[in-house]
């Protein structure tokens, strides 16, 4: 184009679009924000890796690009036994944590973990959701954390897995050393169990029954696989009690940074980020209990056990409930009247699907 004075304009305004195109980028680029996400399981192809991918994604899209969450996977960030201490430091923006590291700081969350009654992941999740929106001392011992809520998440029952020979009671645990979690260890020694127990962070069960430090550990069937335990095992035995459950904090100073629309999309995702880590856990635990026993190289054998070897368990295992009880309350005030309603809500949620089956049932019938 040429001006009145007979001179070509074209570059002068080539120019000022690429300058405000470039300015719009750089505005954009200072208004997204990634938040750090420590994970202690590696990035494996899981229906709950999948829906931690699905996550990610709401909340980039909801947010139109501006919050993004980046996964740092198989502790590369910060160990799962540190992870508690490095949200509330703000190390980590967001982790998913395991309370029994940190019982004196989480003496509430700790009691997420159940030695009795059901170990259905959704059961769990369900009957803990209803019971933190109505528990104050649990909100209160967040925030003393500096932490914000993010959801939970069951990994089912824990199951014995050994290489020598099964546990199908406790009698055949014969002085094995063996990888329990928590107040395991004390549940042992009142239980008068014939083991060895050995305290050990989750990730090292793998180079543990490698090396021999231990002949079996407590595990969960839908962590076998992703964690490749299957190849120093044998032998899982599923008692069938209880279960663990795991909690995802973010730093509570990351999360005031978030601006309003951010913080209520994170919160408008949580019931069906919840729901769908259960369903995910469940459908895990189903997938693996068959392709662990088919595995062309490293198959395991599933030994069943009858009602009275479950009995056996339940009996040690029903000590460890109040030993945990008892122990938690040396951090809160509040322990016992928390592992009471807790329990009752478990078992209304599992009668709850005993009758109505699972909410994705539901929406499947519909």
């Amino acid at each position: 184009m040429i001006n009145a004075n007979g001179k070509s304009v074209t570059g002068g305004r080539t120019l000022a679009i690429a300058l405000g195109v470039l300015l719009l980028s750089c505005v954009s680029a200072a208004q997204a924000r990634t938040l750090s996400f420590a994970m202690s399981s590696p990035p494996s192809e899981t229906r709950v890796n999948q829906v931690w991918e699905w996550w990610a994604g709401q909340v980039k899209e909801q947010s139109a690009g501006s919050l993004e969450i980046k996964y740092y996977w198989l502790q590369s960030l910060v160990k799962l036994k540190d992870a508690a201490g490095a949200v509330s430091s703000g190390i980590a923006d967001i982790a998913f944590i395991s309370p029994a590291h940190s019982p004196d700081k989480m003496p509430l969350w700790y009691l997420e973990n159940t030695r009795t009654g059901s170990g259905d992941q959704y059961v769990v999740a369900e009957a803990l959701r209803r019971v933190r929106n109505e528990d104050a001392p649990l909100k209160e011992e967040e925030k003393r954390n500096n932490m914000k809520y993010i959801v939970h998440v069951s990994n089912g029952p824990q199951v014995f897995l050994s290489k020598d020979r099964p546990y199908l009671t406790p009698e055949d645990f014969k002085g094995d050393k063996v990888r329990m979690p928590g107040t395991m260890a004390k549940v042992a020694m009142l239980a008068d169990w014939n083991v060895s127990p050995v305290s050990l962070p989750f990730p090292d069960i793998y180079s543990a029954m490698e090396r021999g430090t231990v002949d079996g550990a407590m595990t969960y069937v839908p962590l076998i696989g992703p964690n490749s335990q299957n190849e120093v095992g044998k032998y899982v035995v599923e008692p069938n009690l209880g279960q663990n459950c795991n909690v995802v904090m973010m730093n509570l100073n990351t999360w005031n940074s978030l601006d309003a629309k951010q913080q209520t999309l994170i919160d408008g995702l949580q019931d069906e980020l919840l729901v769908k880590l259960a369903r995910a856990s469940v459908e895990d635990e189903a997938h693996y209990r068959v392709s662990l026993q088919k595995d062309p190289k490293y198959p395991l054998e599933f030994r069943k056990i009858n009602a009275q070897q479950r009995a056996e368990w339940a009996k040690g295992l029903a000590l460890g409930a109040d030993e945990m009880v008892k122990q938690m309350s040396r951090w809160s005030d509040h322990a016992a009247a928390f592992h009471k309603k807790f329990r009752a809500e478990i078992d209304k949620v599992e009668q709850e699907v005993a009758r109505d089956g699972y909410p994705w049932d539901k929406q499947a019938s519909q």
